[in-house]
């Protein structure tokens, strides 16, 4: 194998670039970077950046004795009142804030609401945006915070509820609330803190990305007369080299990078004695490749992943665990050798209470380490947009300075002190050694906390597989280049012309939810095509069968109930003749209505909530008109119920529509009742010319996909 220690940091490469910093600093959980962040915060100037995936302006920063202390400093501990505070008592001093405009399918993880309940009226130069600029389904979410350009933030925490936690991660803390008074569970994560030219580059990025979603320019604007380091805070780099590494999807006329996903495979690959990774998320294939590889060799590096027992989150628990299953199994296969740890942590005796890990952080050997916001998932290698920063030691306090942060997280998760962990990891040179003796729950000296093996739990979701590709994509989805026919690059109109993207589309990806509750709950029973066929059986007889099936139709479009499931339904109940005449009627007639519904509800609701965004895209589609509907229609990027709502509230015109619909559901509805109608013949006599005929029928609908697919990407 090639050996590339010498140079794993490569600006260009798997990385933005090398800047050098005074100093840096990292920040181990919630409380210490709450405080940090405060205090760093109240020294600003001119300027200061807050990056997110999500923010609560109630979030108290400092809580316990340090709420205390805080009251004679004379500012807020609350954020929202914080900054209103800082703008408010320093007219030099303007604020942005820029927070993902997130889809649908996450609703559920954060506040639904967040634009009008951040709890605090914003002081005129504290400016918030919501950032929807990024692919449909793709996040916006890097955690950094920059002060005058002169003091950066980055890691995995963004300063909202259910972050904050000390590092005992005791199972009971009273401090441990969300502003509504909730309880959560011990839950841990990592910061890191860099001044000079890192936190300039962070401060660059950030003004990129403002000018991205908002179209408006602003100049970085530092002071280097003042020090703004918190003074809580003891460097723990001095004079060092520190990367910025990003992942920017591929989006209109921006092409994307894969930093983040470079520097995982270079720096698993230049391993020599130890892995050591802390991860929300491990899903990422080529993460798992590059393991994989390293794990079979026979002096291959030792591996410690600490991950959470439980993939946390609706979306976790639903979509994600099946990927991490999967993964789990292809490491635990590739130790031929035992050299590697998968751990979870926990804390407590009776009950024993898991840890929440949601840091984003590697360490290799001695020499090298990374935190950020990148999870070990396929989309934040090539959907979201990421950023870590990552230090190669160059010096032995550099490399004490690693070795510290790998043996203080060890220490913290195992319940020893450091200077223990420290000296046994010399004495027995091996991580994994470590583990594995202090986590022996026969030791005398044992803790209530602990690293508890990680196994492979059984596939609880096998038929979730294309739910969880959508999910976790390594990339943006089709829907993007589709959009990209009749969407032209905003930057190359005229300023007049510039508008946001279209929030209602992304409310395509609510389907997926809807997706999950078929498969979870009694409504899955409903979708088989035998029930349905024989309880319309018996509801009718004769001729009323037909009206039946296109009010099925209707009511199946405004419940959002799968059109294709419709049409075959149909299939089985009527020869195939009617039943290509009764699907085109009760498509037509789901579509006109949805359309109409649509017009009222979009031109005074859903503009409302969209603004310029869906006029903008919706004369767009309207220019190209049929061909548009016809587009939509025929490949499957869009859920039939949002195409039909979202065109009543857009300008394409009802003619174009109608027509449009018809010809774009030809296809499938031809397709679907024919295959249908031989796989039925076939039941009933599987002779060779029925299987042939299916055969046929088959091929051709797999290649008429692909060609479709090929053609209109």
């Amino acid at each position: 194998m090639e050996d590339i220690r010498d140079r794993i940091l490569r600006p260009g490469v798997n990385c933005g670039q090398l800047a050098r910093a005074h100093r840096a600093a990292v920040l181990i959980d919630g409380e210490s970077y709450f405080a940090a962040f405060r205090q760093a915060a109240m020294k600003a100037r001119r300027q200061m950046f807050i990056l997110g995936w999500d923010i609560h302006s109630k979030v108290e920063l400092l809580r316990g004795d340090a709420a205390v202390k805080a009251e004679t400093d004379g500012a807020p501990i609350t954020l929202g009142p914080l900054l209103n505070h800082l703008a408010q008592n320093n007219p030099e001093l303007e604020i942005y804030i820029l927070i993902w405009n997130y889809s649908m399918l996450l609703s559920l993880e954060r506040d639904p609401n967040l634009r009008f309940n951040l709890g605090w009226t914003l002081h005129p130069r504290v400016h918030f945006h919501l950032d929807d600029e990024h692919p449909i389904g793709a996040s916006q979410h890097q955690k950094i915070v920059v002060i005058d350009g002169q003091i950066g933030f980055c890691g995995g925490l963004d300063l909202s509820h259910y972050r904050w936690d000390s590092s005992d991660h005791e199972p009971d803390d009273p401090r441990r609330t969300t502003p509504a008074g909730d309880h959560y569970g011990p839950y841990h994560d990592i910061m890191m803190i860099v001044d000079g030219e890192p936190a300039a580059a962070l401060a660059e990025l950030c003004t990129e990305r403002w000018q991205r979603a908002t179209r408006k320019s602003i100049d970085v604007h530092g002071q280097n007369q003042w020090d703004a380091w918190p003074e809580t805070v003891q460097p723990w780099f001095k004079e060092v080299d520190v990367a910025v590494v990003r992942t920017e999807p591929s989006y209109k006329s921006r092409q994307e990078v894969r930093e983040v996903e470079t520097l995982y495979r270079d720096s698993i690959r230049s391993a020599q004695r130890s892995i050591f990774i802390e991860n929300q998320f491990f899903t990422s294939t080529v993460v798992c490749e590059a393991l994989e590889e390293r794990l079979r060799e026979e002096h291959g590096p030792e591996v410690v992943i600490i991950l959470p027992k439980e993939v946390d989150g609706w979306v976790g628990n639903k979509f994600m665990e099946f990927r991490r299953v999967n993964i789990l199994k292809r490491v635990l296969k590739a130790d031929v050798h035992g050299r590697l740890r998968l751990r979870h942590p926990w804390v407590g005796e009776q009950p024993k209470h898991g840890v929440m890990i949601h840091a984003k952080l590697m360490v290799v050997d001695d020499i090298f380490l990374r935190i950020g916001s990148s999870n070990l998932s396929n989309r934040s290698m090539g959907m979201d947009t990421e950023c870590d920063l990552a230090i190669e030691a160059s010096s032995p306090e550099q490399e004490a300075g690693v070795r510290r942060l790998r043996n203080e997280l060890l220490a913290m998760h195992l319940g020893f002190p450091t200077d223990e962990v420290d000296n046994l990891t010399k004495e027995t040179g091996s991580v994994v050694r470590v583990v594995d003796l202090l986590s022996d729950p026969e030791r005398p000296d044992s803790k209530p906390r602990g690293l508890g093996p990680l196994e492979a739990q059984e596939e609880q979701f096998p038929e979730l597989v294309s739910e969880a590709e959508i999910v976790d994509p390594k990339r943006p989805l089709e829907i993007d280049r589709l959009l990209d026919i009749f969407i032209p690059d905003e930057t190359t109109q005229h300023s007049w012309l510039r508008a946001k993207w279209l929030w209602v589309v992304l409310g395509v990806l609510a389907l997926v939810g809807l997706a999950g509750a078929w498969h979870f709950t009694a409504l899955s029973d409903y979708a088989n095509r035998e029930v349905l066929a024989e309880t319309m059986a018996g509801m009718a007889r004769g001729w009323t069968i037909y009206p039946l099936i296109v009010l099925a139709y209707l009511i199946g479009g405004l419940v959002m109930f799968p059109v294709t499931v419709l049409i075959g339904a149909t299939a089985i109940l009527l020869e195939p003749l009617p039943a290509m005449l009764t699907a085109f009627a009760g498509t037509q007639v789901s579509a006109i209505v949805l359309y109409f519904a649509g017009m009222k509800l979009g031109r005074e609701r859903i503009q409302s909530m969209a603004g310029s965004r869906l006029n903008r895209i919706s004369k767009h589609l309207a220019k190209h008109g049929m061909l548009s509907v016809t587009l939509i229609r025929i490949l499957p990027v869009a859920p039939y119920t949002i195409v039909n709502i979202v065109a009543g509230a857009s300008h394409i015109r009802f003619v174009h529509y109608v027509f449009g619909t018809l010809l774009g559901m030809t296809p499938g509805i031809l397709a679907v009742t024919i295959f249908t109608d031989r796989l039925l013949a076939f039941l009933r006599q599987p002779d060779l010319s029925n299987v042939l005929i299916m055969i046929a029928a088959l091929v051709f609908l797999v290649v008429l996909t692909r060609w479709l697919k090929r053609r209109f990407t």
